[in-house]
């Protein structure tokens, strides 16, 4: 079924990812929850659904002439508000090539991602600002709701500086 993993795991403590297949719509699952001890004469088969997620197109312009700027990546507000961090995107592609991104916008001022179901807040510039523009500061961040499975298209403007 699309999403699903299915994983047969040797004896022992087995801590591992799960990366959806490349171009998929699911959410990559890379943290401490995927941890199990499995032991010897025990089924070792274990099949995971990873979670559909939100499809999301970034066009990133020019505040004053509307023309698409690239060379801007992407961030999100950290869930604490304290910060942003870079957004990321991860997933595989036989036989065993892993991709990660978005890095910025294309030279159409485009980025395509995925992002979990949820709000977020996001906005461009973090680690890459492109010449002659000003990275959006935190209070300019842009919330969006995502929902599983829905494919959004969101502006973000950039100011010059």
């Amino acid at each position: 079924a699309a999403g699903q993993v299915t994983l047969k795991l040797p004896p022992g403590d087995c801590k591992f990812v799960v990366l959806p297949e490349y171009k998929t719509p699911y959410v990559f699952v890379d943290d401490d929850s995927l941890e199990m001890t499995v032991e010897r004469g025990k089924e070792n088969v274990f099949q995971i659904q990873l979670e559909l997620a939100a499809e999301v197109e970034v066009l990133a312009v020019d505040a004053t002439s509307g023309e698409p700027v690239a060379g801007a990546d992407l961030w999100t507000i950290l869930p604490d508000e304290q910060g942003k961090k870079s957004h990321e995107w991860r997933s595989f592609e036989q036989p065993n090539v892993v991709h990660q991104g978005p890095k910025s916008t294309d030279s159409d001022g485009r980025v395509e991602t995925f992002f979990r179901p949820g709000t977020h807040a996001i906005g461009l510039c973090k680690d890459f600002t492109p010449v002659a523009y000003q990275p959006m500061s935190f209070k300019d961040a842009v919330t969006i709701e995502c929902k599983a499975g829905e494919k959004q298209t969101v502006t973000l403007k950039l100011n010059r500086n």
